[in-house]
């Protein structure tokens, strides 16, 4: 594409020559292995209650005939518990279902963004990818765009107007633990005690940040392209190479 094509606002799929995410082969089949999970998943939620309380019908009644027999059935109950094992199996599996999908996701992504570097990019260029986004970019020209809703912008540098980068706060959470040690001797019915307690607290606070990278633009039609990242120092140096390329 010509520089003087640019800016421009596209349809990826079309740019790219990539099917959507349905329609690719290892998306319907990443789409139709989610789908069974959480179909499972679904299922097998449902049904923990009452084998939880069947459990604890036939455990009282297996008292009269085995002790024995009867807590391993109680305990069978209490690993279908919400909270307990069954609990944290089905929460697991559909972390993990969710994840895979993300995954897959991800890779459709970056597979839009080759093809789009491939054919838009000249000499060498760069990315990065949150969820479904991209950004690429180069001392020429930068792109973004969003797998999901199936969108391509595409200008020249020379669109820039500006570049920000900011780590922003966005709360904090504290952990307190207490402990105590000693005791007291009470002194006959005098409501007095000799010695007592002495409880120590200690407190963890984590601070949660983001990082927010937006680039702003003279191209009416998107005018502003921005991201929202996840805080790590691999976050910060990939916002700080597009930065320190990018900023006019």
């Amino acid at each position: 594409m010509s520089e003087n094509n640019l800016p421009a606002n596209l349809n990826l799929f079309n740019y790219a020559e990539t099917p959507d995410f349905d329609s690719w082969d290892k998306g319907a089949t990443a789409n139709e292995e989610y789908e069974q999970s959480m179909k499972s998943n679904k299922m097998w939620r449902r049904i923990r209650p009452f084998a939880m309380w069947a459990a604890i019908f036939f455990g009282m009644g297996a008292f009269g005939q085995s002790a024995v027999l009867g807590i391993l059935i109680w305990v069978i109950a209490i690993l279908l518990a919400k909270r307990s094992l069954a609990g944290h199996m089905l929460d697991n599996a559909e972390n993990d279902a969710n994840a895979k999908l993300r995954e897959i996701q991800g890779e459709h992504a970056e597979l839009c963004a080759d093809n789009v570097a491939k054919k838009l990019m000249i000499g060498q260029w760069s990315w990065f990818r949150t969820g479904r986004e991209v950004l690429i970019y180069s001392g020429e020209r930068f792109a973004y765009l969003n797998a999901a809703q199936g969108s391509l912008v595409a200008y020249n540098n020379s669109n820039i107007k500006e570049v920000t980068r900011e780590r922003l706060h966005t709360g904090t959470h504290t952990d307190s633990n207490s402990n105590t040690v000693g005791g007291g001797t009470a002194i006959g019915n005098t409501g007095l005690a000799v010695g007592g307690a002495k409880t120590s607290t200690t407190s963890d606070t984590t601070d949660f940040y983001e990082w927010h990278f937006d680039i702003l633009t003279d191209f009416l039609t998107y005018p502003k392209v921005s991201f929202v990242l996840a805080d790590s120092p691999n976050t910060e140096n990939l916002i700080g190479k597009a930065y320190a390329i990018l900023k006019p």
